[in-house]
């Protein structure tokens, strides 16, 4: 049980990180055009 909710926090947190990086690439490109 404890392992299966392990997992889970970790696969939300690197889905959280991985948003962050798209939304920080947004913000560069549109801060070049």
């Amino acid at each position: 049980m404890s392992s299966i909710k392990k997992s889970c926090e970790k696969n939300t947190t690197g889905i959280t990180q991985m948003y962050r990086l798209i939304f920080n690439n947004f913000l560069l490109i549109n801060n070049k055009l």
